[in-house]
């Protein structure tokens, strides 16, 4: 029986699919690669779901690590926006879309994805990638903006992920850090107390 559902995922029509998805990927035709995507997605019987997208999953999260690797920033911003317009909540490219914001310094906007992130994290499995990716967010924003002694910016990010209650403790801690090397022992003294 298990042969005949991997027969089912991995027909030759989706063999084909694929190697269709993975030109259209190559050739920046990202409308053509949804299709080609959402065409596998609609034809895959849903028990089977995992295996029969995964391949095709794969290798869309392989080319948007490489479009932020080679810093192809509209590239990928036109193929995580076509892929989000059609799956608004899958996590692996909204996490992806934050550490992309990140890279081209857009903090706001990195904090609004990791906020939605957060919002469609529905199991176990996605808190824990929203939480690692958020932590790993503010220990490279707060390293790479103290490097440009840019403090007032990065307390405006601090402020931005305390505003959608995205800070752990640890980061409430480096947060009243940088309000105290600011002078702003108020803001600081707030934030001290709310650990408490």
């Amino acid at each position: 029986e298990l042969s005949k559902d991997i027969e089912t995922v991995f027909n030759p029509k989706n063999a084909d699919l694929l190697t269709a998805f993975k030109q259209s990927l190559r050739l920046e035709d990202y409308a053509q690669a949804m299709q080609e995507y959402q065409m596998v997605a609609r034809t895959t019987p849903i028990d089977q779901h995992s295996v029969g997208v995964g391949e095709f999953k794969i290798i869309l999260l392989q080319h948007l690590d490489l479009l932020i690797k080679t810093s192809a920033y509209n590239q990928f911003a036109e193929l995580s926006e076509h892929y989000l317009s059609i799956y608004y909540d899958d996590i692996d490219v909204l996490l992806r879309l934050g550490a992309f914001n990140q890279t081209t310094a857009s903090y706001a906007e990195a904090v609004a994805v990791y906020q939605l992130a957060k919002t469609y994290a529905y199991t176990d499995k996605n808190v824990l990638q929203v939480d690692q990716a958020i932590n790993d967010f503010m220990l490279k924003s707060d390293a790479q903006v103290r490097s440009t002694e840019s403090l007032p910016r990065l307390a405006m990010i601090y402020e931005l992920m305390h505003k959608y209650n995205l800070l752990k403790s640890h980061h409430q801690l480096m947060q009243a850090k940088v309000y105290m090397t600011l002078g702003e022992w108020n803001s600081a003294e707030t934030i001290l107390k709310e650990l408490l």
